[in-house]
């Protein structure tokens, strides 16, 4: 079916004030799932050239009927033909979609939403659909919508994930965040931060390079390895850290001579909670610690035998103090 014939089917439809427009919506959903059906196609091509009237007849309308009752006990066998011989008489159209609406909307795919969740007290790994692989800290969660199929893969993502995004140059990978921001990646590995009681998005970028945007930014913020991009309160901030020290999604984190401000670092990110760190350290202050399974209050009374502090937890905020 030429363009011209397209044309020629669609221009009856919407320029005709009589069509209600969810008919109109209704009448592209199905070119839109369908058009590409060679086997609609060739009748639409066959009973064009057959046409010479947009007159509908008595039995043009009887055969409609039959047609919408058909639909209506899903016998779809031979349907799309008939449906495809009545499109082509551009008077039938209507009737056609007014009277086989059922069937028109039952071949519109359903957005499915997939939500991944965090187990409590545990960092959960999970394979998305493209083949990527994440890492929810707990009481994460990450959402997306049927199947990651079209031309992006799109996810939204609530709390910290750390990410291993696989390659795939003509479908863009893209993380949507609490605040409207968007990071879109084609394949690397990073961690995210989507914090809405925090007013706070943040990545930290291991491998490969992404993309940050937002509708207040001027323009896009271009990140390399071992960058650190923060977002809050209006106010955009890039850093340089070290990417390989934050490994809070390993299944047992083991620190060995490790800093104090990298242990805590990973902390925050493993039970997904603020820190407000009021105690002072030295820089050469180096610890040895593994955390397997342990609750935050856990970790939390070794670190006090460990160091001179003092700490308390109020909700997901953990304040710590020197003693």
């Amino acid at each position: 079916m030429n363009k011209n014939d397209k044309k020629k089917i669609f221009d009856y439809i919407f320029s005709n004030n009589d069509i209600p427009e969810d008919l109109k919506r209704d009448f592209y959903d199905f070119f839109l799932v369908n058009g590409e059906d060679r086997e609609i196609e060739e009748a639409i091509e066959s009973e064009l050239s057959k046409q010479n009237t947009d007159k509908l007849t008595n039995d043009d309308i009887r055969g409609l009927l039959r047609l919408s009752e058909a639909v209506k006990r899903r016998k779809p066998s031979n349907i799309f033909k008939k449906i495809a011989i009545a499109v082509c008489s551009s008077a039938a159209a209507f009737l056609l979609f007014a009277g086989g609406l059922e069937y028109s909307r039952s071949k519109v795919p359903v957005r499915k939403e997939t939500t991944l969740l965090a187990a409590e007290q545990n960092v959960s790994k999970f394979k998305l659909p493209d083949g990527s692989e994440i890492w929810l800290s707990e009481g994460s969660s990450l959402s997306y919508s049927d199947q990651m199929k079209g031309r992006k893969r799109k996810v939204t993502l609530n709390g910290e994930a750390y990410f291993k995004v696989k390659k795939d140059a003509s479908h863009p990978f893209i993380v949507g965040f609490a605040d409207n921001t968007e990071l879109e990646v084609l394949g690397t590995v990073f961690d995210a931060v989507s914090n809405k009681e925090r007013h706070l998005s943040e990545v930290i970028l291991k491998e490969g390079s992404v993309r940050i945007s937002n509708p207040s930014f001027s323009g896009p913020v271009l990140m390399r390895p071992n960058d650190k991009f923060t977002f809050s309160s209006n106010i955009i901030q890039i850093s340089q850290v070290d990417a390989s020290t934050y490994r809070w999604y390993e299944k047992v984190l083991v620190f060995d001579r490790a800093g104090v401000g990298e242990i805590f670092d990973n902390l925050s990110r493993r039970y997904n909670m603020e820190i407000i760190m009021n105690a002072k350290f030295p820089s050469t202050k180096l610890l040895s610690l593994t955390i397997d399974g342990d609750s935050i209050e856990d970790v939390m009374n070794v670190m006090g035998k460990l160091l001179p502090i003092s700490w308390t937890l109020h909700g997901n905020t953990l304040v710590i103090n020197n003693k």
